[in-house]
């Protein structure tokens, strides 16, 4: 028997084994978008805030197109504009913003590279691709196409972007806006018949150094310093390899400490649907595996560690995995202690992609207004689903 209280509250009554059990359950928005941007699965998603009512979140998917939608504080989901240049499939975006400059990196299957600009008219919310240059990235061989599996701007700058590609190698690009191409400036490459299997970025160290993380497909965690002098750009490798789980590591997300700017926690998932916590002290340079728990029941395709808007103390994970969950846990790093708080199962198959939008404005200060606003996670796979947190 179920009853509706007030807050949308349900009460749940039960009989078990002689007792009989009242519940109360808080239940959560879930909102599986019907407008669809894609005809096939969704493999990128990325965001940017245009103002404090509208966030536009760019998504790619197997069917070659990039698309730009609007997601509204109404919760409101309008396809706004789309683009198909790529010839395969589009394996990840980023966007960086300047100023009031809107730039895009897309990239996905045969080699190709896509540097876009977002052009939003004044006082119009309709944005539009225009596509600035492309490369093709070969290998050493320059014959066999490559995946580019992932693309991140760098030093938060234009000019500068490192990728993620399927032959094994981290590469930095250098794009010079006047010639309209992209440069590679140096690279790190396995020299195993493993892969790198995701990478993230930390926090600017300096102007101009900043962290990698990287995970692969044999189980270990690569850390990485990015350099920029006069102009030129390396990649170091600045720990030893350090194995974190005996099977593929699949996602990587990482959070600097609120107590120590030097202190990264480092949240990697597996494909036997377990999630690491480790801590990584730039300054001292050592590696510290802290939790280890098994979270989902197969492959973690993408998660997210933030740090909690209400107490410092607290960080926040988000995981979604291909058993069509999401799980959202509270990481303490005092107690070192992993609370799962909430587990969901999704409306759409094949997740493979998760972003985290704040549900607040700059505004909203007060710590009962923002706990009540909470967050959103965004989802896609086979579709997109919000769901409210």
């Amino acid at each position: 028997m179920r009853n509706f209280l007030e807050n949308d509250e349900i009460c749940l009554f039960y009989a078990q084994k002689g007792h009989f059990y009242c519940d109360v359950l808080k239940p959560l928005f879930l909102n599986f978008v019907k407008q669809i941007p894609h005809s096939e699965n969704i493999t990128t998603l990325d965001f940017l805030n245009k103002d404090e009512k509208n966030f536009f979140i760019l998504s790619g998917s197997l069917d070659r197109k990039i698309v730009c939608s609007n997601f509204n504080g109404n919760q409101e989901f309008k396809i706004n504009s789309s683009v198909q240049m790529h010839r395969s499939s589009v394996e990840t975006i980023c966007v960086l913003q300047e100023n009031r400059n809107y730039l895009v990196l897309s990239g996905g299957g045969r080699s190709e590279l896509f540097c876009w600009e977002l052009i939003f008219e004044e006082q119009n919310l309709l944005p539009q691709f225009y596509l600035l240059f492309s490369t093709e990235l070969k290998n050493e061989n320059n014959i066999d196409d490559i995946r580019v599996l992932c693309v991140r701007w760098i030093f938060d700058r234009r000019r500068f972007a490192v990728v993620l590609c399927s032959d094994a190698t981290i590469r930095i690009l250098k794009l010079n806006y006047l010639t309209k191409s992209i440069v590679e400036s140096s690279r790190f490459q396995l020299c195993s018949m493993a892969m790198f299997s995701s990478i993230n970025l930390a926090g600017l160290i300096e102007e101009s150094s900043q962290l990698l993380f990287s995970t692969t497909t044999s189980g270990y965690l690569y850390i990485f310093k990015l350099l920029l002098s006069n102009g030129a750009t390396k990649i170091e490798l600045i720990h030893e390899p350090y194995f974190v789980e005996k099977c593929g590591l699949s996602a990587i997300s990482s959070e600097i400490s609120p107590f120590n700017n030097h202190q990264h926690f480092i949240l990697i998932g597996s494909e036997s649907g377990s999630i690491s916590i480790l801590t990584f002290d730039s300054l001292l340079g050592n590696v510290e595996n802290n939790i280890f728990v098994n979270l989902h029941a197969s492959t973690i395709t993408a998660l997210k560690i933030w740090t909690s808007s209400i107490q410092d103390s607290t960080l926040l994970i988000a995981s979604v995995a291909l058993d069509c969950r999401l799980c959202i846990g509270n990481y303490i790093p005092n107690k070192n202690e992993f609370i799962p708080q909430i587990q969901i199962c999704l409306s759409i198959s094949d997740p493979a992609a998760l972003i985290v939008l704040p549900n607040r404005t700059k505004k909203e200060l007060n710590e009962e207004e923002a706990d009540e606003k909470g967050f959103s996670c965004i989802v896609s796979g086979s579709g997109i689903e919000c769901i409210n947190i």
